[in-house]
């Protein structure tokens, strides 16, 4: 299977456009997935490993080298992200099957709307830019919706995969944190929200000041992670939030996580190596 995806917008709708490209990657392992993008985005292409082949606009006559490239691939699907005429051009001349656009393109522009056989019936109005993108991907099969914890995690591997030279790209990457339901129930089982007095239920409060992203901050301020890999920055809160979630995920050491802990009582996994200087609190009340 061949897949065009056309997003030819600016460097924030191309971050904006990668859990889509993820999941789209997780719902067809074995498909080849082409990007085309706009030449200012050029430079964030080699942090995107979700697809085998990039191309770029530049706006140029050289730009028909690549319109031939598109024509002579025969994709089964195409989808636009970008709803333009140079992006229609590429769709139509994708030679796709099924090329997918905004259900806009469709009540605005009749002649442009021709090009295009599936229409996503969500509006970008009603919803965060990620969900849109997500939206378009559903011609080609249901696909669950990416959460804001997954968007900042793609956003700071994005920004860490970046250009060695842009130091701030870099730093902003390592500070983003993404804490889920496994790393707040750590910090809850283990005693460390109730010892910081920041008990809270999972949710937005563990992005408020004095929540788990606050914790998390301040023990990367006391751990250089260049002892475990000489590459990372001193400090790196994104390093220590994933390793306490590869602590507890089954994916990973498979410790503390609701599948071996009954969440109504204390933690009895005497083998754990952390079991000494733990809380044990129960998750929920008995």
């Amino acid at each position: 299977m061949k897949i065009l995806l056309l997003q030819l917008k600016r460097i924030g709708d191309l971050i904006l456009t990668t859990p889509a490209i993820a999941a789209l990657r997780d719902k067809f392992p074995g498909a080849r997935i082409t990007l085309v993008v706009a030449r200012e985005c050029a430079d964030l292409l080699p942090a995107i490993a979700s697809v085998d082949r990039t191309l770029v606009t530049r706006r140029k006559l050289r730009d028909v080298t690549m319109f031939f490239a598109v024509a002579r691939e025969k994709f089964d699907y195409c989808i636009d992200f970008t709803r333009n005429d140079r992006s229609a051009l590429l769709a139509f001349l994708s030679g796709a099957q099924k090329r997918v656009v905004s259900h806009r393109i469709k009540i605005q522009s009749k002649s442009r709307a021709r090009v295009y056989n599936e229409f996503a019936r969500h509006q970008m109005r009603e919803m965060h830019t990620l969900d849109y993108h997500l939206a378009l991907l559903e011609p080609l099969g249901h696909v669950y919706g990416v959460s804001n914890k997954v968007l900042a995690m793609a956003l700071s591997d994005l920004l860490l995969a970046s250009d060695a030279k842009r130091l701030t790209w870099i730093e902003a990457g390592a500070v983003m944190i993404a804490v889920d339901t496994l790393v707040h129930n750590f910090l809850h089982r283990t005693g460390i929200l109730h010892d910081m007095r920041a008990d809270h239920p999972y949710g937005p409060r563990c992005y408020a000041p004095g929540g788990c992203a606050t914790i998390i901050e301040r023990l990367a301020a006391s751990i250089d992670a260049r002892r475990f890999n000489p590459g990372f920055p001193a400090n790196f809160p994104r390093f220590v939030q994933h390793a306490i979630w590869r602590f507890c995920a089954e994916a990973g050491l498979n410790r503390c996580n609701g599948r071996r802990i009954d969440d109504r009582a204390p933690c009895k996994q005497t083998d754990c190596p952390v079991f000494e200087n733990c809380a044990c609190v129960a998750l929920k009340p008995a």
